[in-house]
Parts: structure tokens; C-alpha cells; sequence
């Protein structure tokens, strides 16, 4: 698991085109908006992962637009890995 860690880190690709996803608020206290509508309409793998690399959760949808709860979450820093295809996203998320 610690191998998988390091690679979703080492993968981080910050030149994908993230402006394809709107995440709001964030900074969130839990309820976050994703809009991807910049996104081929197929199956999109949202990730959530921690700092050290661990998966938290996992959610396939199949709209443009998705409201996920995290209110359950310790408050600080996370990352979203949205997979599209070959594509993937990264972008951070601030929970308060």
C-alpha cells in the first residue's frame, strides 16, 4: 500500500488542464460542487486522498455536475484525482 501511496503522489501532473473542473466552496466545511462540464460525458472516478496518499473514498459518476458530502472528514488538506477517460485531474481541496 505505501508503493501505492508514492505513485498517486509522484503522479500529481499539474500541467493537465484543470480548469475542465470547478470545485466549490473550497474552502468547504463538507458539501462540495464539482462541475465538469470541460469533461467527456462518459464515467468520471472521483478520488479523494489524504497528504500521505491514502484513498479515503472513491465515487464514479456519470453527470456533468455531482454534490459530494464530506462533513465526515478531519479538518485540513486533501486531493481530488478526477479520472475522465486517459485523462486525470488533480486538484487540492481545503476542508474547514
Amino acid at each position: 500500500e505505501s508503493r501505492l501511496s508514492e505513485d498517486i503522489l509522484i503522479d500529481f501532473d499539474a500541467n493537465a488542464d484543470a480548469t475542465d473542473v470547478l470545485i466549490y466552496p473550497n474552502p468547504s466545511s463538507g458539501l462540495v460542487t464539482i462541475n465538469l462540464e470541460g469533461v467527456n460525458n462518459i464515467s468520471t472516478e472521483i478520488c479523494l486522498i489524504d497528504l500521505s496518499g491514502k484513498m479515503i473514498q472513491s465515487t464514479t459518476v456519470f453527470d456533468n455536475q455531482v454534490e459530494l458530502d464530506y462533513s465526515n472528514l478531519a479538518k485540513g488538506f486533501y486531493i481530488l484525482q478526477i479520472t475522465n477517460g486517459e485523462k486525470v485531474i488533480t486538484k487540492k481541496l481545503i476542508i474547514e
